[in-house]
């Protein structure tokens, strides 16, 4: 063989090489999340009214009258990101109890810098504030969040797997639940 046809069968062998280790790398799936987010209940406290306050819609002006005279408890959560991703965290929840004849009702998170909720990275631990008024039943907390697609560019991944996949680009509100906890 001369030193052209080994050059050429080598850059075949690499270029071989190459397309083997992006077919087998390239996830054909969505990335599976690393587990569900998880909220812990940590304890009660006296909530502070946060920035989001002034900003949240009419149709809380009635619960938060409430929350305000009935001496602002929130309930506080340690909640980690277990995605692979950013997620934001929205600011609004619902409070659920047990036996009531008031199972639910919408509240908010104190603690929210901004309408948009609050962001965490892969991995990051948030402690977040719930304003909960004051109940004789256990109680748990419906969050909400979906990934983080403020960042134009993880926008622009998902919309051009979604191209490449022939399909529409996912962008969805997923929710999880707290522990069952007693005020």
């Amino acid at each position: 063989m001369t030193r052209r046809e080994l050059i050429v069968i080598g850059g075949v062998a690499v270029l071989l090489a190459i397309i083997g280790v992006l077919v087998v790398g390239w996830p054909i799936t969505p990335p599976v999340p690393r587990g569900p987010q998880q909220a812990k209940f940590i304890g009660l406290t006296n909530g502070a009214v946060g920035p989001i306050y002034s900003a949240l819609p009419p149709h809380f002006a009635a619960f938060i009258q409430q929350w305000l005279d009935s001496g602002t408890n929130a309930a506080v959560f340690s909640i980690t990101n277990q995605q692979s991703y950013p997620v934001l965290l929205y600011p609004y929840a619902a409070l659920e109890t047990k036996g009531s004849t008031q199972n639910g009702y919408q509240t908010f998170l104190v603690n929210a810098p901004t309408l948009y909720g609050i962001d965490l990275r892969p991995g990051q631990v948030a402690k977040v504030e719930v304003a909960a008024l004051p109940s004789q039943d256990a109680s748990r907390v419906r969050f909400y969040y979906s990934r983080d697609y403020q960042r134009f560019s993880t926008r622009s991944y998902e919309q051009l797997r979604a191209f490449v996949a022939r399909t529409n680009a996912d962008f969805h509100i997923e929710q999880f639940y707290s522990d069952w906890f007693d005020e």
